[in-house]
């Protein structure tokens, strides 16, 4: 998580079982939903999803939804594809090794 908030500081974390961030509080409804949806179908096909001005991905440990992670797809790329490739790589291992995701450092 730390990892991702220094490579992003404009971009949203949300915690699973924890009140939503103020940034993504400030959000619509409507399009918090969309991202709520775009989480889990992340989540479920582990497949690059893009919604509104947002990429999304998400951390999946042991069957349930970890974390969510929403960056501007205006900006960084390359960091934003790797971080993707690096949290579906976590999602694999987890859902292989039946546990929670391994610990991988991303080098940018």
């Amino acid at each position: 998580m730390a990892e991702f908030e220094s490579l992003f500081p404009a971009g949203i974390v949300y915690r699973a079982g924890r009140p939503a961030p103020d940034e993504m509080a400030a959000i619509g409804s409507r399009v918090r939903s969309e991202l709520f949806r775009a989480a889990l179908s992340y989540a479920r096909d582990l497949t690059e999803v893009r919604q509104a001005r947002w990429d999304v991905s998400a951390l999946v440990g042991e069957g349930a939804l970890e974390a969510i992670f929403l960056v501007d797809h205006r900006g960084q790329g390359a960091a934003r594809r790797r971080w993707t490739k690096l949290v579906r790589t976590q999602n694999l291992l987890s859902a292989a090794l039946g546990g929670p995701p391994a610990k991988a450092r991303l080098s940018v």
